[in-house]
């Protein structure tokens, strides 16, 4: 009978030491996603100042092409407001269904900057959502040129496609797109 004293402690301090790796994993994990959250912002961060700053080349040129290669952050979409369309694939039918927006559909980051056109790096989704995602987490640049009709452009397909993004300034309208 005195064995069973003694099995009672040790059962009691394994369960104690289980609990203990579980706390400690669940505080590993949050970690990484708060650390990870943070290198997102800041990939977008440099990746729109970059995009700008080619854009502003492109205007002092009086136009042209460039091509930038966009890896980070790789669940981001790349964007541009005001956007009167978005094309997304309805479930299962896989044909592309175009919605129409009015020109005050904008990122909240734009609107309170009284911005007319901006462009956002956001955190990806597909379709009708794509505003939410960019007023959730987002960063976005004022863009005083005007701007093509610019499909949104997920950086995971670049990824997967292997392909740059094209920026194109030509008679003074703004066009990103992937060849």
């Amino acid at each position: 009978m005195k064995k069973q004293g003694i099995l009672m402690p040790e059962t009691l301090k394994l369960i104690l030491a289980v609990v203990g790796i579980v706390i400690l994993f669940g505080l590993a994990v949050k970690l990484y996603q708060v650390s990870t959250a943070k290198t997102d912002v800041q990939q977008a961060k440099f990746n729109l100042d970059t995009i700008n700053r080619i854009i502003e080349n492109l205007v002092k040129e009086g136009g042209g092409e460039e091509e930038y290669i966009l890896l980070s952050p790789k669940e981001w979409v790349l964007t541009t407001w005001p956007i009167n369309y978005v094309y997304y694939y309805d479930d299962g039918l896989g044909s592309p269904i175009m919605i129409e927006y009015p020109e005050s559909y904008i990122p909240n980051q734009c609107k309170v900057n009284n911005w007319k056109r901006c462009i956002c790096l956001c955190s990806e989704v597909s379709g009708d959502e794509l505003l939410e995602a960019c007023n959730k987490l987002s960063i976005c640049k004022e863009i005083q040129i005007n701007l093509e009709k610019n499909s949104p452009i997920f950086i995971s397909d670049l990824i997967e496609k292997k392909k740059p993004l094209t920026i194109s300034l030509n008679n003074e309208n703004l066009k990103f797109y992937v060849k």
